[in-house]
C-alpha cells in the first residue's frame, strides 16, 4: 500500500512539487527487525541474537538526532515501521518526541500488540494513520505463515462492527475530521471488537454539550443492546444514569460505599433513553435519588438559604458535597488583544455551564510575574488553571508539575507532560501559503513577532507558523520570501513596498493584529488591497467582522481551543488517572477580500 494513497489534494501537490524540487518531504525509520510474528515471506526478521552480533539497537536519541537532520532537509511526513515497531523499547518516548519536533506521523504494524493501553495512547497523541497488514483471508492462513491464531476473525470482527453501525463511510478519516460523538462511536466500536462480556463506561459522555450527549447516548444504547453486552456506567449525572440503566447503584461520599440499589423499569416497549426522559416515572425516580444523595438536614436548610438569598443552589450543593472550591484560576497576558478576549469569554461561559467559577489574573509580559500569578492561583485553592504561558523549558515544566494541581495549555506549549490543546499551527501556515501561490504572487513576506523573543519567550504558536511558512515556501524556490520579526515593523514593510510592488507581493502575517496594522498603515498611504499587496492572517478575531475590505485569514478556532481546555481541565480534576495529552482540533482558510 502506497503510504499516501488516500492524501488529500493539497498533499498530493505537495509531493509532486517535493519530488520536482528533489525536497524529502517524507521518510521511514525502520527501528528495529524484530517481531513477534514469525512470518514465513518476511524479510525483515531477525534473532535477538542475531540482531545483537550485528550491533543491537539504536537509542532513542540516535533516531531523534536522524529525525532532526530529516527535518532541516524538509522532511515532514514520517513512517515509523520494522519489524513490529511497537517493540522498540521506548518507542512511545521516541513517537512523542518526533510529534514534538512537528512530524506528521504514520504507522506500520501487525495489530496484535495494540492493547488497552496502546490504543490509548494513539488516541490522545493522534498518528496520521495506523496501517495493520491483513495477511490472507482465513485463521488457516495466518497460522501457516505467521503462527497466530484467530488473527484474521479478529480483524474482519471491526470491519462488520464498521458496517454495521454506519461508520465505515469514515474508515479513511482521520480523528480530528471527526466530530465528538462519532469519536465516541468509533471508541465503542473499537472496544467491542475484542467480544467483551462485560464494558466500562466511565464518564463516557461527559466531554459532549448537552445535544450531542443526547444522540450519542441513544446511538450506544442502541449498539448495548443489540450487542447483548453488560456495560457498567459511572456518572455523576442522575438523568444519563436513569436515562441508560435497568439498575443503578446509589453510592456514598468517600469513602464510597453501597447507599441503596434501584431497579429502573419504564415499562416502555420500545424503550430508548429519550423515551425515557419524557415519562412521567423518570422525574420520580430523579426526585428519589435526588433526595438520597442530599439528605443531610443541614445542606437541605444550606441550600434553603442559598435559593432564598439567589445564590447558585448547583455550585453551593456541589461544593457541600465534595469539599470543593469549584473555580478555575486562567492566567491571560493581554486583555486588549482580541484574541483572548474570545478566549476568556468561552472559558468563562463554559465553565459556567459546568458550575465552576473563573478566577482570571491578568500579566504583563513579565516572565517572573507569570509563575507568581499561578503559584498564588494554586495557593488559593483553585481546582485547575488554564494558562496561554510565556515562560518554556525544562525549569518551567517542573515548577507547574510541583504545584500538584490539574494545568492546561492554550496554544503556547512547554512539554508533553503538560496537556495542550491547539490547531496544527505548521500545516495551517503551509496551507495558508498554498492559497497566496494559487492567487499568483510571486513574492510572500511573513510578518512575526520579534524573532529574539524565541530566546527567553515562549512563541511556540508563532515559530509553528514560522516553521510552516519556510516548508511550504521550500517546495516553490522559484518564489522570493522575506520575514519580518521586528516589534517595529511597518518600517520594513514600507521599505518594501518604496522599493517597488512590479513584483506581485503579498503579506501573511502571524497574528490579525499585524494585518490590521498594515491595513491601516497602507490605507494611510493611499494603497489598495489587493490591488497593490496581498494581505493575509492568522486567528480570525472577532473585530474582522467590523473591517472593510474583509481580511483572508486563518480561523484558528478560538473558541473550539478555548471550550476543549476547558473540558481537558476539568476531566483532568475529575480523574485520578488521567494522562496528558497533545490535542489537535480543526483550522479553516478563510478565503475572503485581501488577496
Amino acid at each position: 500500500m502506497d503510504l499516501f494513497d488516500t492524501n488529500t489534494t493539497f498533499e498530493r501537490q505537495l509531493f509532486a512539487k517535493a519530488a520536482r524540487n528533489r525536497i524529502p518531504l517524507y521518510g521511514v525509520l525502520e527501528l528495529l527487525p524484530l517481531c513477534n510474528l514469525n512470518c514465513d515471506m518476511c524479510y525483515v526478521h531477525l534473532s535477538k541474537q542475531e540482531m545483537q552480533s550485528q550491533g543491537g539497537l539504536r537509542s532513542v536519541d540516535e533516531w531523534i538526532s536522524f529525525a532532526h537532520q530529516m527535518k532541516d532537509a524538509g522532511t515532514l511526513f514520517l513512517l515509523l515501521t520494522g519489524g513490529e515497531p511497537l517493540l522498540f523499547p521506548q518507542f512511545k518516548e521516541l513517537y512523542c518526541a518526533l510529534k514534538d519536533m512537528g512530524m506528521i506521523l504514520t504507522l506500520n504494524t501487525n495489530g496484535t500488540l495494540i492493547n488497552e493501553e496502546w490504543a490509548e495512547f494513539f488516541a490522545k497523541n493522534k498518528p496520521r494513520r495506523i496501517n495493520i497488514t491483513l495477511y490472507g483471508s482465513k485463521n488457516e492462513t495466518y497460522e501457516d505463515l505467521c503462527h497466530m491464531k484467530d488473527g484474521f476473525d479478529k480483524t474482519i470482527r471491526g470491519i462488520e462492527l464498521l458496517k454495521k453501525y454506519g461508520l465505515y463511510e469514515f474508515k479513511d478519516k482521520y480523528p480530528n475530521q471527526l466530530s465528538g460523538g462519532m469519536r465516541q462511536r468509533v471508541a465503542l466500536i473499537r472496544t467491542l471488537a475484542i467480544k467483551p462480556k462485560i464494558l466500562l463506561l466511565d464518564e463516557a459522555f461527559s466531554a459532549l454539550d448537552y445535544q450531542t450527549r443526547l444522540m450519542v447516548t441513544e446511538d450506544i444504547y442502541k449498539i448495548l443492546k443489540n450487542e447483548g453486552i453488560t456495560a457498567l456506567m459511572v456518572t455523576h449525572d442522575i438523568s444519563e444514569a436513569i436515562a441508560m440503566s435497568d439498575k443503578i447503584i446509589v453510592l456514598t461520599h468517600r469513602p464510597a460505599k453501597i447507599k441503596a440499589i434501584h431497579e429502573i423499569d419504564f415499562e416502555i416497549k420500545n424503550r430508548t433513553p429519550l423515551n425515557c426522559r419524557q415519562s412521567p416515572k423518570f422525574s420520580k425516580y430523579f426526585d428519589m435519588m435526588w433526595s438520597e444523595l442530599n439528605e443531610k438536614e443541614t445542606k437541605e436548610k444550606i441550600l434553603q438559604v442559598a435559593k432564598e438569598n439567589n445564590y447558585r443552589p448547583n455550585l453551593l450543593a456541589r461544593s457541600l458535597n465534595h469539599g470543593r472550591t469549584m473555580s478555575l484560576g486562567v492566567v491571560t497576558i493581554n486583555i486588549e488583544n482580541m484574541y483572548f478576549v474570545q478566549s476568556l469569554n468561552t472559558i468563562n461561559k463554559e465553565a459556567d455551564k459546568r458550575g465552576y467559577f473563573t478566577n482570571i489574573v491578568v500579566c504583563d509580559e513579565s516572565l517572573e510575574w507569570e509563575r507568581k500569578l499561578i503559584q498564588g492561583l494554586a495557593e488559593r485553592q483553585m481546582e485547575g488553571i488554564l494558562i496561554n504561558p510565556i515562560n518554556k523549558g525544562k525549569e518551567f515544566e517542573e515548577f507547574l508539575l510541583s504545584l500538584h494541581i490539574p494545568i492546561v495549555c492554550i496554544g503556547n506549549q512547554v512539554s508533553g507532560k503538560i496537556t495542550t490543546v491547539q490547531v496544527n499551527e505548521m500545516a495551517a501556515a503551509m496551507d495558508a501559503v498554498e492559497l497566496i501561490v494559487s492567487k499568483g504572487y510571486k513574492k510572500i513576506v511573513f510578518v512575526c513577532p520579534p524573532l529574539e523573543m524565541e530566546e527567553t519567550q515562549n512563541i511556540y504558536v508563532h515559530k509553528q507558523r514560522e516553521k510552516g511558512f519556510k516548508a511550504a515556501m521550500a517546495i516553490h524556490p522559484e518564489l522570493k520570501m522575506k520575514m519580518i520579526g521586528k516589534t517595529e515593523f511597518l518600517p520594513e514593510v514600507e521599505r518594501i513596498c518604496a522599493r517597488g510592488l512590479h513584483e506581485k507581493t503579498a503579506f501573511l502575517c502571524s497574528g490579525d493584529s499585524y494585518a490590521l496594522s498594515i491595513m491601516q498603515w497602507g490605507t494611510k498611504k493611499g494603497l489598495m488591497i489587493p490591488k497593490d499587496f496581498g494581505l493575509m492572517g492568522f486567528d480570525d478575531i472577532s473585530l474582522l467582522q467590523y473591517i472593510t475590505p474583509k481580511l483572508t485569514t486563518v480561523s484558528t478556532n478560538l473558541e473550539g481551543v478555548a471550550s476543549t481546555a476547558v473540558v481537558e481541565l476539568i476531566q483532568q480534576i475529575d480523574s485520578k488517572e488521567y494522562s496528558p495529552k497533545s490535542i489537535y482540533l480543526n483550522y479553516h482558510i478563510l478565503d475572503r477580500d485581501t488577496l
